[in-house]
């Protein structure tokens, strides 16, 4: 069974970046004999007792297992049967246990002899240059071998200590991208940058790190990855996958093809509009979320990894309106799915679902037993007209009235009003008022809508959608009235544009008497000066609820024991970054911290380096207007904060420009980097952005 839960927005193993090991175990490529320029020598007609492990392996193989386990000294190995067994001590710790066995061989791992090659020796036990307490553990890198750093070091051999800054390292010239990844693959170090190009014509290209240059060298096109606003790596069974969100309809899994050397296609998913997607490994099963956007009335969807075909099958649906981004995660073992919407008809802008499975029902069952625990509904006051003014009045004492429409206005042809309402679609409604009778309608007059009345909150944040555009645009204001005072909460005259914008007010009302919002337009000088209005919203801002507008980037880490989640909102640039905190009684995430941004957030990066964690926002413009060609626009910096405690405090900055997905934390070779799409140049064009790479030291 599923449980859905609308969250109110109230083995001693070490991991190394990207592969954990656990006691020295990792994954291994087992070379040919041929292909090896190992030797074997050993003792003849001889065995071990009290084995670590027994296998049925060639003797390269058996070599391989003993080499890969940081435990293993020695191993044995019976040609006759292909017998091998590993032993975690060898003829010099452990000579009472050998004992003479007829078509057995012994073979130490220590080096003895000079031609012993480190493929077959452990490196670990013969010799290695891990400074400053790094622990040597035995691996399948060309090293052969890696150190495992105390918290204060990094490097190759640990010899590194961490200052916490970052350095600018290299860049790539040449496309606009949204998102990026870094992983390492079979020993080799691989960067992909996801083409994004709004009319869908750019590809996506896979570079390779080169040792000897220092420098990532284009590797292979994926032709098929475009409009990418997605990227993500992952591994099952030790098998390296890529995640693509292209083209907003189709999610693709690319994967590496040993045989051919390339990333090759794997499937591809047609979805209902896809903005995002979030990969989660729990327990012995892997799941994709990924979330639709493109409409408001559309679910997101779980898939689950089938190891019969190999593929992702749909698994459960989650409602959504509108998700920009989501992510699927844990807490005690138990999967959250975490959905950002940006409208529609759902109670609040980020729910956080709790699915919990009945092994013995079928998904079509456990969705039927669905139960939702919804935000209460009067904590928010909405309208989009849809239906008609609902409570919402015309005022008596102004001059006329605003008109509910869809489509285009009358007087859409001479360049004034909106070609459809805020969601885009021909359908759509919105009200707006029309000045195109001069007769009547003289400069200066007024429109007056005004809301029911606000329910007995302090704090108030109210968001709406506004269109002005015209020559002879006049003047569209908000008022928080009550039957005592009228107080102008914002303003806008002029022509803004023909696109919808977003505005939020946040207002404290008083407490003795109703108040009220109202939105006045006031007409021109002539009649190309329609002001339309739409997908108003208002509800309590108080610091307990967690009720964010428009929520679009979502994270989560965990940190001593804690489970926190960040809420990316950018309405209006209103700097509102939001840091909940799991409450374990409650099983609720509850307000823990609210941070202010200079620029227009859109995603947030979590990484732990060094015993610290930090975290990265991006940013894509200075402020919330359009302006295609304008370097000032779009030049922003991505700021830095560290977490000290639990709370988040200003660190520092990188320089950005149109940055739009999550900055990439990476690690290449004991040294750790980010890396950071841009969708524009300096000069706030589209044409040869860079993507930078910053070292973090």
């Amino acid at each position: 069974m599923f449980e859905t839960k609308t969250v109110k927005l109230a083995v001693s193993c070490i991991v190394l970046l990207p592969l954990t090991i656990c006691y020295g175990y990792v994954e291994c490529d087992i070379k040919p004999p041929e292909t090896s320029p190992s030797h074997f020598y050993g003792h003849a007609n001889t065995a071990m007792s009290n084995e670590l492990g027994k296998y049925k392996a060639t003797q390269y193989e058996c070599m391989q297992l003993c080499r890969k386990d940081a435990r293993c000294l020695a191993f044995t190995y019976a040609a006759d049967t292909q017998e091998c067994a590993t032993f975690d001590r060898d003829s010099v710790t452990g000579p009472e246990h050998m004992e003479t066995v007829s078509g057995v061989w012994f073979y130490d791992m220590r080096r003895k002899r000079k031609d012993f090659t480190r493929n077959y020796l452990g490196a670990c036990q013969a010799k290695n240059k891990c400074v400053n307490g790094g622990l040597c553990v035995n691996d399948c890198s060309e090293l052969v071998y890696t150190c495992v750093c105390p918290t204060d070091f990094y490097g190759k051999f640990c010899e590194n200590e961490f200052i916490h800054d970052y350095e600018f390292k290299s860049n790539t010239v040449g496309m606009s991208s949204a998102s990026n990844t870094a992983f390492t693959y079979k020993n080799k170090h691989y960067l992909v940058i996801g083409g994004y190009r709004y009319d869908g014509a750019c590809g996506t290209p896979i570079y390779r790190y080169n040792n000897a240059n220092k420098l990532y060298e284009h590797y292979q096109d994926l032709t098929g990855a475009s409009d990418v606003q997605k990227v993500e790596n992952f591994t099952i069974n030790g098998q390296l996958y890529i995640l693509f969100v292209a083209d907003s309809r189709i999610v693709y899994v690319y994967t590496f093809n040993s045989l051919t050397g390339f990333f090759e296609q794997h499937q591809a998913m047609t979805t209902q509009g896809a903005c995002d997607a979030s990969y989660l490994e729990l327990t012995t099963n892997h799941y994709l979320l990924v979330t639709n956007g493109t409409s408001y009335e559309v679910n997101s969807t779980v898939y689950r990894w089938n190891f019969t075909s190999n593929l992702f099958v749909e698994y459960a649906q989650l409602p959504s309106h509108g998700s920009l981004s989501g992510k699927i995660f844990s807490v005690d073992g138990i999967m959250y799915a975490a959905i950002a919407n940006v409208n529609g008809t759902a109670a609040a802008a980020l729910e956080v679902w709790k699915i919990k499975e009945n092994f013995k029902t079928d998904f079509h069952n456990r969705f039927d037993e669905w139960t939702g625990e919804n935000v209460d509904t009067s904590s928010v006051v909405k309208i989009d007209f849809e239906l008609g003014f609902g409570d919402w009045t015309q005022e008596d004492y102004d001059d006329f009235d605003w008109t509910r429409n869809y489509g285009q206005t009358p007087s859409r042809t001479s360049n004034t009003g909106p070609l459809n309402g805020h969601s885009g679609y021909t359908a759509d409604y919105y009200v707006y008022i029309e000045t195109s009778d001069n007769i009547y309608f003289s400069t200066g007059m007024s429109a007056r809508l005004k809301s029911p009345v606000i329910p007995k909150w302090q704090h108030v944040s109210l968001s709406f959608f506004y269109h002005m555009y015209g020559a002879t645009i006049g003047t569209l204001n908000v008022y928080r009235t009550s039957n005592l005072e009228e107080e102008l909460l914002w303003t806008r005259s002029g022509n803004q544009g023909d696109s919808w914008r977003n505005a939020v007010v946040q207002f404290e009302k008083t407490d003795d008497e109703d108040n009220y919002i109202v939105f006045e337009g006031i007409k021109g000088s002539d009649f190309t000066g329609d002001i339309a209005i739409d997908d108003i919203q208002f509800g309590c801002s108080r610091p307990n609820e967690m009720e964010p507008f428009w929520t679009i980037g979502i994270e989560t880490f965990t940190n001593e024991g804690d489970t926190y989640l960040v809420a990316v909102n950018p309405l209006e640039c209103a700097h509102a970054i939001i840091v909940y905190r799991w409450d374990k009684l409650s099983e609720e995430f509850k307000i823990h911290q609210r941070i202010p941004v200079e620029h227009c957030p859109t995603r947030s990066t979590i990484f732990k380096v060094g015993g610290q964690v930090f975290m990265i926002i991006t940013t894509s413009r200075t402020e919330s207007r359009d302006v295609d060609e304008d370097s000032e626009l779009y030049t922003t910096s991505s700021p830095i904060f560290k977490l000290e405690g639990s709370m988040f405090v200003n660190y520092g900055a990188i320089p950005s420009h149109e940055c739009y997905d999550n900055i990439t934390f990476f690690e290449r070779d004991g040294e750790y980097f980010l890396g950071q799409s841009n969708k524009r140049n300096a000069n706030g064009s589209t044409t040869n952005p860079n993507f930078n790479i910053y070292q973090w030291v």
